[in-house]
């Protein structure tokens, strides 16, 4: 593996926490002037401090919740619409790959923390689908065998050209 897929960079722009400590919260770009329309949220559980932090940051945004190993979500803000779906990289009943929101949208912010099905799905987006992000957060499990390591290519590839 290449070290260079490895780098930590810093950001120019402060990093703030949404979400409770440890498990859930997640540390993000403070960006500024950023309109996120869109949020975006697989892997759920039974917390949703996250998207309930981001929406009281971002007043405007819209949160689409996705777990299938749950029935329903805790009560929640009314921005917030749960779908009972695992993310994967195709569509089944019980299945989404999200292409259909996606292409549908722009300007979205991306949680995902999915038990290992994050790189397959990773593998299913086009550069197209990829262009549509304008911020991810996600947590990946088993990243380093050798197969899977383009997907961080086409994550820096993506993300890096932005500004």
């Amino acid at each position: 593996m290449d070290p260079i897929l490895l780098t930590v960079y810093k950001s120019p722009f402060q990093k703030i926490r949404l979400g409770r400590d440890y498990d859930g919260g997640y540390v993000i770009a403070d960006l500024p002037n950023a309109n996120y329309p869109l949020l975006i949220s697989c892997g759920i559980a039974s917390d949703i401090s996250f998207e309930e932090d981001f929406i009281n940051k971002y007043k405007n945004t819209t949160v689409f919740a996705f777990d299938g190993t749950i029935n329903n979500l805790p009560k929640h803000n009314d921005s917030i619409f749960f779908f009972k779906k695992n993310i994967d990289s195709k569509n089944s009943s019980e299945t989404t790959n999200l292409h259909n929101i996606i292409n549908l949208h722009s300007s979205i912010f991306l949680k995902m923390d999915i038990e290992g099905f994050e790189i397959p799905w990773i593998k299913s987006l086009n550069d197209e689908h990829m262009n549509k992000f304008e911020q991810i957060v996600m947590e990946f499990h088993y990243p380093f065998y050798e197969n899977e390591i383009g997907v961080f290519d086409k994550i820096n590839k993506t993300l890096s050209n932005q500004s």
